[in-house]
């Protein structure tokens, strides 16, 4: 199973919005992203490499974007990625909902409401999938899989996965070497037992080698996650 990412399709026929638009993402840091001019190139565009999100403009040279809405619903592939239409046309709001759009946002030069609309979206989709992420990385506890960029995701077990979890999210702080061999041997003396190194080695193995390099000693007192 892969994890949801973030990659962003976005429809709009004006050069200018267009890259007004891309200013805005690339400030934010959302490197996956692709750009379509017309319906017709946005579906397949969408065919070819499901986004996690559509940016959809509602005045298309070819098409009206209710309709592509409507097309990219039919899709298996696309059926509940989540649509944000972008418009002019703030009148068009409950048509553009109806039709199937998720969210609806008017044109501005101010790329504040789209961004904190796209972390929103972002933020309930990982809610909704009991996705935890932090950085680049993600988890689900229920599964207890670990995600990262485009990589399937990888199952550990219990105590490997607890002892990522505290130090992904303890950190950059270090993690004693005691408290860890309490978590991995139910041991709190750490000079007893090289338990904790092993299983270190293991979890680092087990991870997509740049995760894995993350995982640092901290020579004279533990371990510390160090996100890339």
């Amino acid at each position: 199973m892969k994890t949801a990412g973030t990659a962003i399709l976005v429809v709009e026929d004006d050069d200018d919005w267009q890259q007004l638009i891309r200013l805005f993402l690339k400030s934010a840091k959302y490197a996956d992203v692709r750009y379509a001019s017309s319906g017709k190139q946005a579906l397949k565009l969408a065919k070819s490499r499901p986004p996690d999100c559509v940016i959809l403009d509602l005045h298309l040279t070819d098409s009206d974007g209710t309709e592509v809405i409507k097309k990219l619903r039919a899709l298996p592939e696309t059926a509940h990625v989540p649509i944000l239409m972008m418009t002019s046309y703030a009148a068009e709001k409950a048509n553009s909902l109806r039709s199937g759009a998720d969210y609806f946002i008017a044109k501005s030069p101010n790329g504040e409401e789209l961004l904190a609309t796209l972390e929103a979206l972002f933020r309930r989709r990982d809610m909704d999938s009991r996705l935890t992420r932090k950085g680049d990385l993600a988890y689900r506890h229920d599964t207890r899989e670990v995600y990262f960029g485009d990589a399937p995701g990888v199952a550990l077990t219990p105590k490997p996965f607890e002892l990522l979890v505290t130090l992904v999210e303890r950190s950059p702080a270090p993690v004693g070497r005691d408290e860890l061999s309490t978590m991995v041997d139910n041991r709190e003396d750490a000079s007893l037992s090289r338990a904790l190194d092993i299983m270190v080695n293991r979890l680092r193995k087990a991870l997509p080698p740049e995760v894995g390099r993350r995982i640092r000693a901290v020579r004279g007192f533990g371990y510390a996650y160090v996100p890339g």
